[in-house]
């Protein structure tokens, strides 16, 4: 089993959703593929696979939210916008600004603690 054969199998279960359809999409025993599935090269691919699609979607999401947050904005401030729909576009705002602010704070307490870890791991014992 090549790296290229393993990167191929990984991405088709990961597109196809399941190892069956994975099989039959790459001409594949089951059989074959399942064994493969089982693998450490496999389970890393497919992480990497997993994890590239993720990135790919965060950067769609993070460009769209620019325009989103944009269009609230205007929908918010514009003179004609009745009471109602003024508040739940600020409220959709304030949500989202939670949400980011404790996401952040979240992910600068987790890189904390990472370096915490890796200088403490390079101390001699």
């Amino acid at each position: 089993m090549t790296q290229e054969k393993v990167q191929r199998a990984a991405a088709a279960v990961f597109e196809q959703g399941s190892i069956v359809a994975a099989s039959k999409a790459l001409s594949i025993p089951e059989r074959t593929l399942r064994r493969w599935a089982a693998s450490k090269p496999f389970k890393t691919a497919f992480g990497e696979v997993k994890r590239a699609a993720l990135e790919s979607t965060v950067s769609k999401l993070s460009a769209a939210g620019t325009v989103a947050v944009d269009r609230l904005r205007e929908i918010m401030t514009a003179e004609d916008t009745p009471p109602g729909v003024a508040v739940r576009a600020a409220t959709a705002i304030l949500g989202n600004l939670i949400a980011l602010a404790q996401y952040a704070d979240l992910e600068a307490r987790i890189n904390a603690l990472e370096e915490q870890t890796h200088v403490e791991s390079e101390k001699p014992h």
